[in-house]
């Protein structure tokens, strides 16, 4: 893993170890009705080290166990995915996570009663580059069709998928809260977005004040490094007052500039190679003009004639006319082959 990746990781894991935006993601954009029955003001992390019957250490990204209203457990199980591909195995690897945990809290004497297992809640949270294709149903990857006799002794388990590239700008909107915020943050591509984006930022560190410096963690590891824009966790629980917008509006005026300043250095390079690749065709058919009339004479048409040569032209006409002394002004520009060619 490069260290850019690592350090995008371990921000958002920073993050997501903090309630407010577990509790926000679920509620969010888990659509389900048993959203509503959890108490989110009860809900633990929970240990997360894992190991393999070969003592393999394994560690799943983020379990939190959320209780419904009834004190009934709910294990969200919280997978982060920042690879530029897509993890094909997602879905083994949820199961292979959700079997390490049955297997913890059984060897923890941590079961219900009755010695039952508790429900999980699998959640990816996609910020690849790449539109998510891997199967979200474990059944999806097992070579068997539905209607066989052994389809009914095969694992069965489904992850709930939030791919943020694909989630819309109006819908981060609707939704609200400061995991679409980060959402919209991370969504960031020019300097025109960024304002609005640290405007909704604002008032949901003024809402959630433990959020400032886990916002400003991910600002030094994730935005810092590509954008220059350095904020502490002072800066940011200014952002919903006038002074901390201003410093923002001078960073992306800042910005602007700079990307004015770089397109007209670019553009003058640019027109420069093209006036002096112009210049070097206006020259040969000059040349080519004053060939032409030393031979043949004045004539009315020859300038537009030869504007219209490109250099492929230029040339089959400049080796004609030293070839060919036998051929007539018209032959020579007839001979020429035609300009798609």
């Amino acid at each position: 893993m490069s260290n850019d990746v690592a350090d995008h990781d371990g921000a958002y894991r920073r993050i997501f170890s903090n309630p407010v935006m577990v509790r926000d993601l679920v509620r969010g954009y888990v659509s389900d009705t048993f959203v509503n029955e959890l108490d989110f003001d009860a809900m633990e992390r929970v240990d997360t080290s894992f190991r393999t019957a070969g003592l393999q250490r394994r560690e799943s990204d983020m379990i939190w166990k959320i209780p419904t209203v009834e004190g009934d457990p709910l294990y969200v199980m919280l997978m982060l995915e920042f690879q530029s591909s897509v993890d094909r195995n997602m879905a083994s690897r949820v199961l292979t996570y959700v079997a390490l945990l049955y297997d913890q809290l059984t060897t923890s004497r941590k079961l219900l009663p009755g010695g039952k297992l508790p429900p999980v809640l699998p959640i990816v949270l996609d910020n690849g580059e790449a539109t998510w294709s891997a199967p979200v149903e474990l059944a999806e990857m097992i070579d068997l069709e539905a209607g066989h006799m052994l389809w009914k002794y095969q694992p069965h388990l489904r992850y709930y998928l939030l791919d943020e590239g694909r989630v819309s700008l109006d819908e981060l909107k609707e939704i609200g809260g400061p995991v679409s915020v980060l959402i919209e943050l991370e969504q960031v591509t020019d300097v025109t977005s960024l304002t609005p984006a640290m405007r909704r930022l604002g008032p949901q560190v003024r809402l959630h004040p433990d959020l400032d410096e886990l916002f400003a963690i991910w600002f030094a590891h994730v935005f810092e490094p590509t954008t220059g824009l350095k904020l502490t966790h002072d800066e940011i629980r200014q952002l919903h007052m006038e002074e901390g917008m201003s410093m923002i509006q001078q960073t992306v005026a800042k910005w602007k500039r700079e990307a004015i300043e770089q397109g007209l250095e670019q553009g003058l390079e640019q027109g420069l190679e093209q006036g002096l690749e112009q210049g070097r065709a206006e020259g040969r058919r000059q040349v080519l003009a004053h060939m032409l009339e030393l031979k043949f004479g004045a004539s009315v048409m020859r300038s537009a004639r030869l504007q219209s040569l490109d250099d492929a032209r230029l040339d089959r006409l400049t080796e004609l006319l030293v070839t060919s002394p036998e051929r007539s002004e018209d032959d020579l520009f007839d001979a020429l082959p035609p300009k798609d060619t």
